[in-house]
């Protein structure tokens, strides 16, 4: 059998960067191999050898966020024209993937002696993503092989282990690679190692510009799960909205909406974060009179039109609001201090109010957006392609299919002196 070198710490490295001082596992590299062997044992039983089938193009979403930003673009393709690969445990032959990486278990003992005594936890953690490494790799090169018809792949994450491996491989099969976001990135993040990446914004451009070499074209062109905007309506803009996340402090939360709801004639709509939901109080607050936004009942842009004006602490809904036309207030209902993730503050997105008393003046001023710093952002937005990013990366794909996406961007895009293709 042929020997195939994989390099599991690069296929891995955003563990080392992301997650570092965020996990440890006590449990011993020993117990990681018992493991790993009765899971071993498992899988030989369960005997799923056979390689997938794909078409000539095929779109990689094994998350709900995943599918949200690739949805639209596939929406613009028949189902027999492409392959939707969404489930990684049931499409791919982990038999097979296990094999594999049983046979590489004493490059994988070696490889873990190397790495420095504080990142061994880390390791140890995520041990599966790394001893499975040598099988995921080793098999997606057997696949890709198998399935000569496979043009191009769409990606809407760069990070995951799958599909690491396909971004590795895909080149030296000649398969075009295309890549859209699926949420706003940071520094962590890998380096663009795409034929085509269509960004956000200029702010996930600067921000991967500042990780390292970008491969392939950039297109700035705002993101397909935006598209979805268009079609909703903005309300009556009676409402406050205040957004909760898990670092918000429960009782600060209660002294604002206390101390709202004594100051202002207005509903006040509170909503808590997903992993939020089945606490407690959200229920008492409901007998108190607040309306509950919950997010199983409505996603955050049907949330946000209801509303004059949104107040949060650091979270991403401050973009979906402003995308939505409904400007928002930075308020800490933490004790931690703010950190600005999103470089939302350095950008001047939204105000920031540190006390109750400002951001009640705040609130009664009302606020206003600035679409040149929303569309740093998202690119598309207030533009003619608003609401069509979808339908801008269907048709470059086509193109990608017929060898002449190029020819697709004529009169949508230009090539800007920095290095990257923004709207005409």
């Amino acid at each position: 059998m042929k020997y195939t070198h994989v390099d599991i710490m690069k296929l891995n490295a955003i563990k080392f960067s992301a997650c570092r001082d965020l996990v440890h596992s006590p449990r011993s590299l020993a117990s990681c191999y018992v493991s790993f062997f009765i899971h071993f044992l498992y899988k030989m039983v369960s005997f799923r050898w056979k390689l997938p089938d794909f078409k000539e193009l095929l779109f990689v979403a094994p998350t709900l966020n995943n599918k949200k930003a690739l949805g639209p673009i596939c929406d613009n393709f028949s189902n027999d024209s492409y392959t939707m690969l969404d489930d990684f445990g049931k499409q791919l032959p982990y038999s097979k993937i296990y094999f594999h990486s049983m046979l590489h278990l004493i490059d994988f003992h070696k490889e873990y002696q190397k790495v420095h005594q504080q990142d061994r936890p880390l390791v140890r953690y995520f041990f599966y993503d790394f001893i499975l490494a040598y099988g995921i790799y080793i098999t997606i090169d057997q696949l890709l092989k198998k399935n000569s018809r496979l043009k191009v792949i769409v990606f809407a994450n760069d990070h995951i282990l799958v599909n690491r491996c396909l971004i590795e491989l895909a080149a030296s099969y000649h398969i075009k690679t295309l890549y859209t976001q699926h949420a706003s990135v940071n520094g962590d993040f890998p380096s663009l190692l795409f034929s085509y990446s269509f960004l956000d914004g200029l702010d996930s451009f600067e921000k991967y510009r500042l990780i390292g070499h970008i491969m392939g074209k950039v297109f700035l062109s705002g993101n397909p799960r935006f598209d979805i905007i268009n079609n909703l309506k903005k309300g009556d803009e009676k409402a406050i909205g205040i957004a909760v996340n898990e670092l918000d402090n429960i009782d600060i939360l209660k002294n604002l909406c206390a101390y709202l709801s004594d100051n202002l004639n207005e509903r006040i709509i509170i909503r808590p974060h997903p992993s939020m939901e089945q606490m407690p109080v959200w229920n008492d607050l409901a007998k108190a009179g607040y309306v509950i936004s919950y997010p199983t009942k409505e996603n955050s842009f049907e949330f946000v039109a209801k509303l004059r004006l949104l107040v949060a602490n650091e979270s991403g809904i401050h973009l979906d609001a402003n995308l939505m036309k409904t400007p928002s207030v930075l308020y800490n209902f933490s004790t931690n201090p703010v950190m600005d993730w999103y470089s939302y503050i350095k950008n001047e997105l939204m105000p920031v109010c540190s006390t109750k008393e400002d951001l009640l003046k705040c609130i009664q001023i009302g606020g206003k957006i600035n679409a040149e710093k929303i569309r740093y952002y998202n690119a598309a937005f207030d533009t003619s392609y608003e609401g069509k990013v979808s339908t801008v990366i269907s048709g470059f794909i086509k193109g990608m299919l017929q060898d002449n996406e190029m020819e697709c961007i004529t009169g949508i895009f230009m090539n800007h002196e920095d290095g990257y293709y923004s709207y005409m």
